[in-house]
């Protein structure tokens, strides 16, 4: 607050998970507008609410979200409004993927309509600075593959694959790593490494179905196997890329290690997985107001469940 008084901006973005930034906005004077990074699953939550308040026969008195913002309101003499949670207007960074589902309706402006602005991206991605050596080539035989990161039961998974002629790179942290016990000669454990330094030379993906990680992967047009995590609009998400023909999709309730081993080698070498990788590019310079998608800024960090493959000079069969 002392900052937004301070600089006294004329616009305000803020997270949907950060109603504070239209709080500042609003006690400085400023426009401000919610910046989405995904589904608006809290415009759809807030009208949900709203329809609820509205009909006697759903038992809501009392508007939940008022005992937690007000106090908030009331330290800077406001008091709430719609704008409060939902914006004086949305800027929607995704894709088709994350449209509101048919059938809901969210309503953020002021007379009660949806306003929104769609993002215009430049096409094309950078690679990031240079990293360790591996990440910049494979140290296996040309035609090898390289991934990185794995889903529970990791140790199994990586048996699984210890035959095939590839590099795994899985991003662990100790913990993690303390339950998968000794490595297979073809996977390498890190930590941390940024996606836009290992995705130029991967050559499939194995996620949670985040956004951020997609959105890398859609990027650098490398081929996904996704087990989506329900967290935000990670079924979305993988339902997208599955309908592009970019991925493979694994049920998280029905993780059977054989399965997905078959899936791992059917994106390596089948040629429709490569030639699908662009098709989500294209639908994100399809929408009206983007020119596609400039992404490569996404991490993998330790706690994510992520797993991608590399070749050593091109992305192509085992």
């Amino acid at each position: 607050m002392e900052f937004a008084r301070d600089r006294r901006p004329d616009l305000v973005l803020w997270d949907p998970l950060a109603p504070t930034g239209a709080v500042a906005a609003r006690a400085c004077g400023a426009a401000h507008a919610r910046l989405l990074f995904g589904m608006d699953n809290v415009g759809l939550v807030r009208s949900k609410t709203l329809q609820e308040l509205a009909d006697p026969a759903s038992g809501l008195t009392e508007d939940p979200w008022l005992p937690w913002l007000e106090p908030v309101l009331e330290r800077y003499g406001l008091d709430f409004t719609e704008e409060t949670l939902l914006g004086q207007w949305t800027v929607d960074l995704t894709a088709a993927r994350d449209a509101v589902p048919a059938g809901s309706e969210v309503r953020t402006g002021p007379a009660g309509s949806r306003t929104t602005a769609a993002a215009r991206f430049r096409s094309g991605c950078t690679p990031g600075p240079s990293g360790p050596g591996w990440c910049s080539h494979s140290a296996r035989p040309a035609g090898s593959s390289t991934v990185r990161r794995v889903v529970s039961p990791c140790g199994e998974f990586f048996d699984s694959v210890s035959d095939l002629d590839l590099e795994m790179v899985a991003t662990l942290n100790s913990d993690q790593l303390a339950t998968v016990g000794e490595l297979p000669d073809n996977i390498r454990a890190i930590g941390y490494v940024p996606l836009n330094q290992i995705l130029p030379t991967s050559s499939a993906v194995i996620h949670h179905g985040g956004g951020g990680t997609s959105g890398a992967c859609v990027a650098f047009q490398v081929p996904q196997l996704i087990v989506p995590i329900p967290l935000w609009d990670e079924k979305v998400i993988a339902q997208y890329i599955s309908r592009r023909g970019a991925g493979l999709v694994v049920d998280p309730a029905a993780i059977d290690v054989d399965s997905m081993r078959k899936d791992l080698v059917r994106l390596l070498t089948e040629p429709s997985f490569q030639a699908g990788g662009p098709r989500p590019v294209r639908g994100h310079a399809g929408r009206p107001g983007t020119e596609g998608r400039d992404s490569g800024t996404g991490e993998a960090d330790c706690g994510a469940s992520r797993l991608n493959v590399r070749t050593h000079e091109a992305r192509g069969p085992l």
